[in-house]
């Protein structure tokens, strides 16, 4: 990446390790995903590690297998016809670490009155 040097390491998601990832996401996410087959989705995946600091460079996914199925699903379930992807990569690139721009608080927020919760439950009753 630029001009450091990476450790590349090559492999595939299976398809049953991201079933357990999207379980964990909203009731609604899930909606979308509960017909897939991910028995047939094997992601590629690309992973660059930067030599010097271990960190993680850059992530690409070949998520074609996975959107090709949601667009089989949804079709499906639309009665609309057939739709494919010819490819669909997602990278991510990681250039910067433990940085921060400047954080600049609000006035009206430095010059807030402080209270507790004590306080809020008192001026509640």
């Amino acid at each position: 990446m630029d001009s450091k040097e990476v450790y590349v390491l090559e492999g595939k998601l299976n398809g049953k390790e991201m079933e357990k990832q999207i379980v964990s996401l909203q009731e609604e996410v899930k909606e979308i995903f509960k017909d897939m087959d991910f028995e047939k989705m094997d992601i590629p995946m690309t992973l660059k590690v930067y030599k010097d600091s271990k960190l993680p460079a850059s992530i690409e996914m070949d998520m074609n297998s996975f959107v090709n199925e949601i667009f089989k699903v949804v079709m499906d379930e639309e009665e609309q016809g057939n739709m494919t992807a010819k490819t669909c990569l997602l990278t991510m690139t990681f250039q910067e670490y433990n940085t921060v721009d400047a954080i600049e608080i609000p006035k009206e927020a430095l010059d807030a009155v402080e209270q507790n919760l004590s306080d809020l439950a008192e001026e509640a009753l």
